[in-house]
């Protein structure tokens, strides 16, 4: 305990936090993009090769699969959309 008394603690300025979060946000927005053009591309390779198994039971299931991952996709891009807007109005708050 007294090494910890005697040590230095430096914490981080309201400018580090408020870039650190800056970034987070950043990576989030760009994350739900590339997750956005994911589930497109996914739902486009879906309605081709449903043309593709249409009648066999087991392919439909597949591309029912499919539609389900695109949309957790597709959700999971909403999510990083509103972290980054909760990020951004943290940091407003932080810096006022």
């Amino acid at each position: 305990l007294q090494y910890l008394l005697r040590k230095e603690i430096n914490m981080p300025s309201i400018q580090d936090i408020a870039n650190a979060a800056y970034r987070l946000g950043d990576d989030a927005k760009n994350l739900a993009q590339r997750s956005a053009m994911c589930s497109d591309s996914i739902n486009q390779h879906s309605s081709r090769l449903l043309a593709v198994v249409r009648g066999s039971a087991s392919g439909e299931q597949a591309v029912q699969q499919i539609g389900a991952a695109s949309a957790a996709i597709r959700e999971s891009s909403v999510r990083m959309l509103s972290l980054d807007s909760a990020v951004r109005a943290f940091i407003a708050d932080l810096t006022k």
